[in-house]
């Protein structure tokens, strides 16, 4: 895994939380080492490292990121991964029953393999 992109991501969250938790990033980096064990393409991977970036739709407890621009993002990760990020991000709660039900199709795919990823991970 690049460590450019994890020393970035580790920086971003001090700015938007105030520190980097060490969970906060052993679950990002573990959600990205289950997608490469799923054989995912190099974007998806890059997407699960990066997937609670700008905050989180479903939880209550993650407010919006305010201190990263999605042109920022995709200087870092490209516009692939950054639209999975960004998609992600902003499903409401129940996410899983609400990404089966976006329109069929590329985006559709690497969501649900990124939230069965990220399930994997908090629950493993």
């Amino acid at each position: 895994m690049n460590q450019y992109k994890i020393k970035f991501l580790e920086d971003r969250l001090i700015d938007y939380l105030g520190f980097a938790p060490e969970a906060v990033m052993d679950h990002l980096i573990g959600t990205a080492v289950i997608l490469q064990e799923y054989g995912a393409s190099d974007y998806l991977v890059d997407a699960g490292l990066f997937h609670s970036i700008y905050g989180d739709a479903s939880s209550r407890n993650i407010p919006k990121n305010i201190y990263l621009t999605r042109y920022e993002l995709v200087d870092i990760i490209g516009k692939d991964a950054e639209r999975i990020v960004f998609e992600y991000s902003s499903i409401e709660s129940p996410r899983t029953e609400n990404i089966f039900n976006y329109p069929d199709g590329q985006l559709k795919e690497d969501l649900i393999l990124l939230d069965k990823a990220n399930s994997e991970q908090m629950n493993g």
